[in-house]
């Protein structure tokens, strides 16, 4: 699996609270990661956060929850991901017994593995910038757990036509 995947999501948000420039907003983001590698990776990420109404600078946080494939395996001495079974496999002695396993033995993404949930908090930041009706969100994110951190960038688009009247033809 490469390192860099696309993701394919939706942002729904409410805002709750307005005090002079600041809103505050709730945020709620499904996504589906992996798709350009065959994977199929669904994420659901609830966030708190607040937005700048002229400059449309805003920053959230909050938990993820990510259902994913693992499998508990180690990378060999050629840097090839195997599976924890396949050393009691190629390994085992004329007496049936098998050797201690010298590499280092713990869990990874394998779209063989079993399905788990995992989950993190992610930290965002980001701007909106706006065309008349359209606003592009451009944000960057990090998401810190375990096995180490997720870094991200995403953009999207949206029209804002709320409060305007539709005029007949």
């Amino acid at each position: 699996m490469l390192p860099i995947m696309t993701q394919f999501g939706y942002q729904m948000e409410w805002q709750y609270l307005s005090a002079g420039n600041l809103q505050a907003l709730v945020e709620v983001i499904p996504l589906i990661s992996g798709m350009d590698q065959g994977r199929f990776i669904p994420s659901l990420t609830l966030m708190n956060g607040f937005r700048h109404s002229k400059t449309g600078v805003e920053i959230a946080f909050g938990p993820t929850f990510r259902v994913n494939q693992v499998a508990v395996g180690y990378y060999d001495q050629n840097n090839v991901w195997r599976r924890k079974s396949y050393w009691a496999e190629t390994e085992m002695l004329e007496d049936g017994s098998v050797p201690e396993n010298p590499n280092d033995v713990h869990e990874n993404i394998d779209s063989k593995g079993d399905y788990k949930l995992s989950y993190g908090f992610t930290l965002a930041a980001g701007k909106t910038f706006k065309s008349g009706h359209l606003n592009v969100p451009v944000n960057v994110y990090v998401t810190p757990n375990l096995h180490g951190v997720l870094f991200g960038a995403s953009f999207g688009f949206n029209v804002r036509t709320r409060g305007r009247k539709s005029e007949k033809l």
